[in-house]
């Protein structure tokens, strides 16, 4: 019995998350080398014809709400304070 390789990766962060998809490209383009040794790389036919399983889940909530924070420094200056509530001309 053939134990087949399954690969499971988790990352924390856009960069993590970019290595890891360029590490699975790699990984399917090292294993479809396999099928076509002669081949310079893969071709798109035997990418094609070659089925492989796939699943990601990509959670975007924790960067859209860096994106979300970002603008408000970038609004409200670099304190992050929020802008002072308008005047009513009353005085104390």
């Amino acid at each position: 019995m053939i134990n087949l390789p399954i690969y499971e990766w988790t990352v924390g962060d856009a960069q993590e998350a970019e290595t890891v998809l360029k590490a699975a490209g790699n990984l399917i383009d090292a294993h479809l080398m396999t099928l076509d040794p002669s081949a310079p790389y893969p071709k798109g036919s035997v990418r094609r014809a070659t089925p492989v399983g796939l699943t990601i889940r990509l959670d975007l909530g924790p960067m859209l709400a860096a994106i979300r924070e970002a603008a408000e420094v970038r609004q409200h200056g670099e304190d992050n304070t929020p802008p002072a509530a308008p005047s009513t001309g009353a005085t104390s």
